[in-house]
């Protein structure tokens, strides 16, 4: 990923953007979303911008999970944002979860 000032580029992946699957808790692992997401929110506590990786010690690891992965977490603040953006990407040949938070600062 490239991040250059308010320009985002995200690297094109494989993916089949016309086969649209509703993700949803009951679907995935429960332990693992509710790790990351504590995280991320333990991270936007702290109010401070840039990037981030998770976990701190290399690679999230769960029980009958595919593989190993970790996740890239970009923030950054910006002043007339109605409304948290939240975006992300998968990279698969890195098992890597990029996830990029644009939010409101006063």
């Amino acid at each position: 990923m490239l991040l250059k000032g308010n320009l985002i580029n995200i690297k094109k992946n494989n993916m089949d953007l016309n086969n649209k699957i509703k993700i949803t808790e009951s679907k995935m692992l429960r332990v693992p979303i509710r790790t990351i997401v504590k995280d991320i929110v333990e991270i936007l506590k702290l109010k401070k911008v840039g990037t981030f990786n998770l976990p701190s010690d290399s690679f999230y690891s769960f029980q009958n999970s595919m593989s190993d992965f970790s996740v890239e977490l970009y923030l950054k603040k910006k002043k007339k944002l109605p409304l948290p953006i939240i975006t992300g990407n998968y990279i698969h040949e890195e098992d890597v979860i990029e996830i990029i938070i644009f939010y409101k600062y006063y």
